[in-house]
């Protein structure tokens, strides 16, 4: 029997003052290109709080699958496109595993 739990990734990500809303979408959504790429990645939604801060979840078949990707973001130039658009210290990125199934 498999121990992996699925994994939750909550990010809050604020982007710099200069970046108009549908740049900050564009820069989102060409990301997920990267993450389709990644081992263990299940899907992704990310929502609008309040310009320029939005809410990104992806869920992951395990915590070190996201654990990894994240590390290969860094590496990854076009990440690091949609990363300089942001306001890296106002990033703030959470890990959850899946403790319960409702279903």
């Amino acid at each position: 029997m498999s121990t992996k739990k699925l994994c939750l990734e909550l990010v809050s990500c604020r982007f710099r003052d200069e970046v108009k809303a549908d740049q900050a979408q564009q820069a989102l959504a060409q990301l997920n290109d990267f993450l389709k790429e990644q081992k263990g990645y299940r899907n992704r939604t990310y929502t609008e709080m309040e310009h320029p801060v939005y809410l990104d979840l992806v869920w992951w078949d395990s915590l070190d699958d996201a654990k990894e990707a994240s590390e290969q973001a860094m590496q990854s130039e076009l990440c690091k496109g949609a990363f300089a658009l942001m306001d890296l210290p106002n990033v703030a990125m959470e890990h959850y595993e899946l403790v319960s199934d409702t279903h």
